[in-house]
């Protein structure tokens, strides 16, 4: 009796993908970090924001989700963040992720705490840690150089002030694991309701 093939397991997260002002404004800090520390720093068309990581999912689960993010999507209304000041996971002093903070983020936080206990029902863990919105700007792969790239963020390599960036859609996005570097394919994209 053959075997019975299995779909390949999709490697999915919920995300809002970066507009082009935002896109040229995190371009601007990371040409500032350049040469500075040994780190592998996101391309420009592969900037957003994770609202939920999903990791390994059944392909049977996807209607279901893209039941849940529509209607989720339905619930809120378009809203305006700020991108903020370049900061770092864990701190400044011993980076491992660099990133762009965003300013006027609680509309967003509701957003992803909502995607995050929706999408639960489909068995997705819940999240351990609270929201931080932030946009993932490069993630540090050795300790060479770490000093200089520690200094220059302590130093400020400051954003452009009073970027806005208008959040108007939620996308569900496939991530293929490459050696160049990831592969994002948009599955869905779930506009937010326009504001009456």
């Amino acid at each position: 009796m053959p075997m019975e093939q299995t779909a390949p397991r999709l490697r999915l997260f919920i995300a809002v993908e970066a507009p082009p002002a935002v896109k040229g404004a995190a371009v601007q800090v990371i040409d500032r970090l350049r040469g500075r520390g040994d780190v592998r720093w996101v391309e420009p068309d592969r900037l957003h924001l994770t609202l939920k990581f999903l990791g390994d999912s059944s392909p049977e689960k996807l209607p279901q989700l893209t039941e849940i993010l529509e209607e989720n999507a339905n619930i809120f209304s378009r809203f305006v963040v700020e991108l903020g000041d370049v900061g770092a996971f864990p701190n400044l002093r011993r980076p491992q992720t660099i990133w762009l903070g965003v300013e006027r983020a609680e509309g967003l936080s509701r957003l992803a705490e909502e995607i995050d206990r929706a999408v639960c029902k489909l068995g997705f863990e819940r999240e351990a840690r609270s929201f931080r919105a932030h946009l993932t700007l490069g993630r540090v792969k050795s300790s060479q150089g770490l000093g200089a790239l520690a200094d220059a963020l302590r130093a400020g390599a400051g954003c452009p002030a009073g970027i806005e960036w208008p959040i108007e859609d939620v996308e569900l996005i496939r991530s293929e694991l490459r050696p160049t570097g990831p592969l994002y394919t948009i599955l869905h994209r779930f506009p937010l309701r326009r504001s009456e």
